[in-house]
């Protein structure tokens, strides 16, 4: 079941090739070998049940691409990617189908929902939800794809979102929120 999604992985890699940004580092690795897909599913019908365990999964210095497909569902838990696992390419079921949800207090550095201290990571038709009243950070990221859009604005009382260090490629629309 390991290899069973390489098809629809090495169509995206082609798609963004296509038609992602030219000049992005990230994806220049990116061919159309195959490469393989972990499958996380809580139901019990994927290799694993936690987004973070097929981390886990993942070699130490990888050097090659591997998809994450995630079902949809909604994860409780706090996904952490380690500097020394890059290559993933994470793909959710879609955006409303596929959530990930961490309730943590402690400080701004230990309770993000997702960390991603690797470069060359992909993530996609997922969704990222923060129980905190204090905001998003975005840091050392870049903001790039296909088509516009407008950066979302944040709600709740004292609700921010930071972009920190960060490129906005041209498909975010300067205008602001679409509200």
């Amino acid at each position: 079941m390991l290899f069973h999604g390489w098809f629809l992985c090495a169509f995206f890699a082609l798609f963004f090739i296509s038609f992602g940004s030219a000049n992005s580092r990230v994806f220049r690795r990116l061919s159309m070998a195959t490469y393989p897909t972990i499958y996380v599913d809580q139901s019990g019908h994927g290799n694993f049940s936690t987004i973070q365990s097929a981390i886990d999964f993942i070699p130490s210095n990888n050097g090659n691409w591997i998809c994450v497909s995630v079902r949809a569902g909604k994860y409780r838990e706090q996904v952490r990617i380690p500097m020394d696992k890059p290559y993933i390419y994470i793909k959710g079921d879609g955006k409303r189908k596929t959530t990930v949800v961490w309730d943590s207090h402690d400080s701004i550095a230990t309770s993000p929902t997702f960390i991603s201290q690797a470069d060359n990571i992909l993530v996609k038709s997922i969704s990222f939800m923060v129980q905190e009243t204090n905001g998003f950070v975005f840091k050392d990221c870049n903001v790039i794809g296909t088509g516009l859009t407008y950066l979302g604005r944040p709600w709740r009382e004292y609700f921010r979102v930071i972009f920190y260090n960060s490129y906005l490629s041209d498909v975010v629309l300067p205008l602001g929120w679409n509200a």
